[in-house]
């Protein structure tokens, strides 16, 4: 007897969505794992020189990253959306452990790009825990209308702290942990956009 599996359309994305992710894992890949680093690597690269560049005009990252909008079509700037979170996606799935700095230009936005990023990666869901420039705990209401930076980490139970944030940049800073990677190993991308996974 043989057995065929058809995969309809959209159904990761439905795998994702209805909570059965956790138990059903891609075999099949996009781009296949090294290709996903290639495409993080490139637009890291690519993203860095952006921002050295734009620094030496006196402009803030948030000013570059809007004149990069400003100056491609939105049909590019979608592709290359679309392209970076399959690549993330594709990497989160495996890795043994995902840190995430989100900067934000409000708690309110800055919760939102969480539970954006922590659902569309499939990662484990904890608690959010404000603080204040001291370490003491506050309440998450009182910083949902300041600039923030949330820090997640997946293998913590995926809890994440969130504290004010004086930077002027905006996006998700995005570390895996590879299976396959050595105990010293480090990998860093982004700023990536803090709407990539909402």
């Amino acid at each position: 007897m043989i057995l065929v599996v058809v995969i309809l359309p959209g159904f990761k994305s439905f795998v994702r969505q209805s909570g059965l992710y956790h138990s059903v894992r891609h075999t099949t890949y996009l781009y296949g794992i090294a290709d996903s680093l290639q495409i993080l690597d490139d637009y890291n690269r690519e993203y860095l020189l952006r921002m050295r560049d734009g620094r030496k005009e006196g402009l803030t990252p948030m000013a570059i990253e809007f004149r990069r909008v400003q100056e491609l079509k939105a049909d590019v700037i979608k592709a290359e959306r679309e392209k970076l979170k399959t690549a993330t996606l594709e990497v989160a799935e495996e890795s043994v452990e995902v840190v995430m700095g989100i900067m934000a230009e409000s708690g309110s936005a800055g919760i939102k790009t969480l539970k954006g990023w922590v659902s569309g990666l499939g990662l484990s869901r904890g608690l959010l825990t404000a603080i204040d420039a001291s370490g003491k705990q506050i309440s998450v209401e009182s910083l949902q209308d300041v600039p923030v930076y949330i820090k997640y980490n997946s293998t913590a139970g995926g809890d994440a702290y969130m504290k004010s944030y004086d930077g002027g940049g905006v996006g998700v800073t995005f570390q895996p942990k590879l299976k396959t990677d050595s105990s010293d190993e480090f990998r860093q991308y982004g700023d990536l956009v803090l709407t990539l996974f909402r």
